[in-house]
């Protein structure tokens, strides 16, 4: 198995797997803050059909996306429980080992990853602890 060393997101790439995660993939094991996925948008009232419509703003990044740490009757007390911040640039990281060690998880179109919540929580665990932590 060949081992990805760089990946690249863009924004709507990023605010995906954060969706993602948060709306269904780590809700078993963590809680976040910070959740404002229409900060992102250029014009979250913008209607189909309308030039602003589904167009996210330029994210910087470091800019963090939002805040998760692991559920505090789940926590392991040697991790502490701090929270942490999702980014671009940590995401990127994570999704470089995710596609390394679990591609079953994923697919490709036109050089698009394409991710559900499972998926998507496995990059957040890699993101947050290195490792899948919870299975």
């Amino acid at each position: 198995m060949s081992k990805v060393t760089a990946v690249e997101l863009d924004a709507k790439d990023a605010t995906s797997i954060v969706i993602s995660a948060i709306e269904g993939g780590t809700n078993y094991w963590a809680e976040c803050k910070g959740y404002k996925w229409s900060s992102w948008y250029v014009d979250v009232d913008a209607k189909y059909g309308e030039e602003n419509y589904e167009k996210l703003r330029e994210i910087p990044r470091d800019e963090v996306l939002v805040y998760i740490r692991e559920d505090a009757d789940l926590v392991d007390p040697e991790r502490g429980n701090k929270w942490f911040g999702i980014t671009i640039e940590n995401l990127e990281k994570a999704v470089c080992t995710a596609l390394t060690t679990h591609t079953h998880l994923y697919e490709f179109r036109d050089g698009e990853i394409d991710t559900d919540a499972t998926g998507a929580d496995v990059i957040f665990q890699l993101a947050i602890f290195g490792e899948v932590v919870y299975g």
